[in-house]
C-alpha cells in the first residue's frame, strides 16, 4: 500500500504540472464553451442540472435520456445515476484510459488523484487536449515507473473497455460460476474493501485456476475477512 501511495503522489505531481501548461488551459476554455459542458454538469449533479439542460444535449445523450429523466424526478441513487450518464457520454471512458496509460488504478480511492484525473480527462474529452505520458513535463522521484500493479492483459482490457456496471456484472457471473454465494459476491463487489479494479483482478485470476476445487470457499474468506483496501 505504501508503494501504491508513493506512486500516486508522484502521479498527482505530474498531472498538476500538466494542468499548468498553456495547451491544457486553452483546452479548458474550449471545454467550457462546448455543448458537452452541460453533459458534465449532469454527470456531477444530475438532479440539480437537469432543469438547465439544452434540448440538443438530450439527443446527444441518447440512451442516457431515460436515466436523466429518472434522476430529474428524484429516482435512483444520485452517484450511481451520474456514473451511468458519464459512461453513456464517453467521459468515464476517457478517464479510465488516461489512468491506465499512467499505470494508475482508474478507481483509486485517492480523492486528490481522482480530481486531477477528472480535470485532465475533461480537458481531453471536451476540450481536445492531447494527453500523453511521453510528454510529461517533469520526472518525479519515482522516475518513469508509474505502474502500481502488474495487471495481466485480460484485466487491463476489461478495465479499459468496460464501464463499472459492466465490470460488476462480469465479476458477479465469474464468481457465481465458482460456487460463491450471493452474499459473499455482494461483499466483494460492494463491501468497500475491493475497488472495481481489485475485484476484477481477483475474479480473473481465480477464474484462471481451472480445475481447482473450493474456489467459492476462498471467495467466502476474502469477502468476510476483508474490511479495508489493504486487506483486499
Amino acid at each position: 500500500m505504501l508503494l501504491q501511495w508513493l506512486k500516486e503522489i508522484d502521479a498527482i505531481a505530474r498531472l498538476r504540472e500538466v494542468s499548468r501548461t498553456d495547451e491544457f488551459k486553452k483546452s479548458l476554455v474550449a471545454a467550457a464553451k462546448s455543448p458537452l459542458n452541460s453533459a458534465r454538469n449532469i454527470a456531477r449533479d444530475p438532479a440539480q442540472a437537469i432543469s438547465n439542460v439544452p434540448t440538443g444535449i438530450m439527443t446527444f445523450l441518447g440512451r442516457a435520456k431515460e436515466t436523466v429523466e429518472n434522476v430529474g424526478k428524484g429516482g435512483g441513487e444520485q452517484t450511481g445515476e451520474g456514473n451511468r450518464i458519464k459512461d453513456a457520454i464517453g467521459y468515464s471512458d476517457k478517464k479510465r484510459k488516461i489512468a491506465l496509460q499512467m499505470g494508475i488504478d482508474p478507481y483509486t480511492t485517492n480523492t486528490v488523484l481522482q480530481k486531477q484525473l477528472d480535470d485532465v480527462a475533461w480537458a481531453s474529452w471536451a476540450g481536445g487536449f492531447s494527453f500523453s505520458v511521453a510528454t510529461f513535463p517533469i520526472s518525479g522521484p519515482i522516475g518513469a515507473a508509474l505502474t502500481v500493479t502488474n495487471l495481466n492483459s485480460t484485466v487491463e482490457g476489461l478495465l479499459r473497455d468496460k464501464s463499472p456496471s459492466e465490470l460488476e456484472q462480469i465479476n458477479r457471473t465469474t464468481l457465481r460460476a465458482m460456487g460463491a454465494s450471493a452474499s459473499d459476491i455482494e461483499r466483494i463487489l460492494h463491501g468497500g474493501a475491493f475497488t472495481p479494479t481489485q475485484s476484477t483482478t481477483f475474479a480473473v485470476n481465480l477464474k484462471a485456476l481451472k480445475g481447482v476445487e473450493n474456489r467459492g470457499a476462498f471467495v467466502k474468506v476474502a469477502a468476510q475477512k476483508s474490511t479495508t483496501e489493504a486487506d483486499a
